[in-house]
C-alpha cells in the first residue's frame, strides 16, 4: 500500500489486520468471565480487531485477558475512552489503540502523549475538523447506521487526509454498502455479538455471525484508503 495507518509504531499491526479484514468487533458490556470465550470465538472465525468498552469496573482486567489471550492473532484496544484517566487505565492494561465517543481535545492529547492511536467520533463536518486540527487523520462516524452510507461518502469527501470507521447500527446486509461509499473499517457490536449469545457464553452463534460478517466484508472491494501516515 502507498499509504498506511500508522503514526505510530504500535499502528502497524493494527493497519495489517484491518486492510485484511475492515471489522472491528465491539464488545459491550461483557460479562467478564465469558470475554474471552467469546472474543476467540469471532477471532477463530476471522474477526482481527477486538474493541473493549470502559464503562465497566472490569473493563481493564478485560483488556488484560484478551491482550494475553489473543496473543497477534487480534489487536485489542480500549473503547467509550471519555477522559484522560481512561487513557491511563486502558494503556496500562495493554490497549493497542482507543476509540473515544467525542473529539474531547484532552482525551487526544493524553493518547498522543502516550504514543497511542486514538480514534474520536464524530457526526458533523465541524466535529471532523475539529479532529484533524488535533492531528486525528482516523475517526468514528457514529451513528453510521441511521445516517447511512451516502451520509459517510458525503462528510468525508471534502476534508483530505481522514478516514471514517463506520459504527452504530450497521447490518450485515449494509456493509458492501458503507465499505463502497469509502468507510475505511466497521464497527460491530450486536451484529456480530447478539445480546444474547453474549450474555450466555453461546460461541457457535458467535462464530457463526462472524463467519457471515467476515465473507461479506471481505467480498466488498469498496473504495477505501488509509489515513495518511508512515508507509507500511
Amino acid at each position: 500500500m502507498t499509504e498506511a495507518l500508522v503514526e505510530f509504531e504500535r499502528d502497524r499491526q493494527l493497519a495489517a489486520m484491518l486492510e485484511a479484514v475492515p471489522l472491528i468487533g465491539v464488545l459491550r458490556r461483557c460479562p467478564p468471565e465469558r470475554s474471552v470465550m467469546v472474543a476467540r470465538a469471532a477471532v477463530d472465525a476471522g474477526i482481527r480487531v477486538i474493541e473493549v468498552t470502559m464503562e465497566s469496573d472490569r473493563a481493564a482486567w478485560q483488556l488484560g485477558a484478551l491482550s494475553e489471550a489473543l496473543g497477534d492473532s487480534a489487536v485489542v484496544g480500549a473503547g467509550t475512552v471519555t477522559n484522560p484517566s481512561d487513557v491511563a487505565r486502558a494503556c496500562r492494561s495493554g490497549a493497542e489503540f482507543l476509540v473515544a465517543p467525542d473529539c474531547d481535545p484532552s482525551v487526544v492529547e493524553a493518547s498522543h502523549r502516550r504514543g497511542v492511536r486514538i480514534v474520536p467520533g464524530v457526526m458533523t463536518p465541524t466535529e471532523l475538523l475539529a479532529a484533524r486540527r488535533l492531528g486525528v487523520t482516523l475517526a468514528k462516524l457514529f451513528p453510521a447506521g441511521p445516517l447511512g452510507p451516502s451520509y459517510l461518502s458525503t462528510l468525508r469527501g471534502p476534508v483530505r487526509g481522514m478516514q471514517l470507521i463506520a459504527t452504530g447500527g450497521i447490518r450485515l446486509e449494509s456493509l458492501p454498502a458503507f465499505l463502497d461509499a469509502g468507510a475505511f473499517a466497521i464497527g460491530l457490536g450486536s451484529e456480530l455479538f447478539p445480546h444474547g449469545a453474549l450474555h450466555v457464553g453461546d460461541v457457535m452463534a458467535i462464530a457463526a455471525a462472524a463467519h457471515q460478517l467476515v465473507e461479506v466484508a471481505t467480498l466488498s472491494g469498496g473504495h477505501r484508503g488509509s489515513p495518511a501516515g508512515v508507509e507500511h
